[in-house]
């Protein structure tokens, strides 16, 4: 009786260390860095659309209204390194100053200025569109990095506006 309870100690005591010793974590995983760098995902913020209309009265008037971004949605063609919308924003968007709600890279993502230097962006920050911006994600391991080109689509007529050439 006493040889079969010695053997269970045992086999209990090897069975612990065995699942100690696998939960143990690994020293090298936890400070592990990553080569990767993507622009993962890219959402429009809120935006100002400048409206020409008529009044009642038949008097021309202009005023703003906002846009949500969510209804523009943004492609990422990984090939190419390019972010654009598919769908043109309606005449009258104000890209001068855009928001984005979201925008999420694997590593670390700057904005390229117009004067040719990177930093860091933040979505709390609007950025001007009128022309295509440079977007840098860089490997968080520094070995290296992506230069994404964003251009925003913005229709240049009326819907219902035929001109022949």
């Amino acid at each position: 009786m006493m040889k079969k309870t010695t053997v269970a100690v045992v086999q209990a005591v090897f069975v612990c260390l065995l699942s100690l010793t696998g939960c143990m974590d690994d020293e090298t995983a936890a400070s592990a860095v990553s080569g990767q760098c993507s622009v993962t995902a890219v959402s429009l913020g809120g935006m100002r659309v400048l409206v020409n209309a008529t009044t009642p009265g038949g008097k021309d008037t202009t005023y703003y209204t906002s846009l949500s971004g969510n209804y523009t949605p943004m492609q990422i063609d990984q090939r190419n390194l390019l972010i654009y919308n598919r769908d043109s924003l309606p005449i009258g968007t104000v890209v001068s100053s855009v928001a984005f709600s979201r925008f999420t890279a694997d590593g670390v993502l700057a904005l390229r200025t117009l004067a040719g230097t990177d930093t860091l962006f933040s979505t709390s920050d609007s950025i001007d569109c009128r022309q295509p911006r440079t977007f840098v994600v860089y490997a968080t391991d520094g070995s290296s990095k992506k230069e994404y080109t964003l251009a925003l689509n913005v229709h240049k007529q009326e819907e219902n506006e035929f001109t022949w050439g």
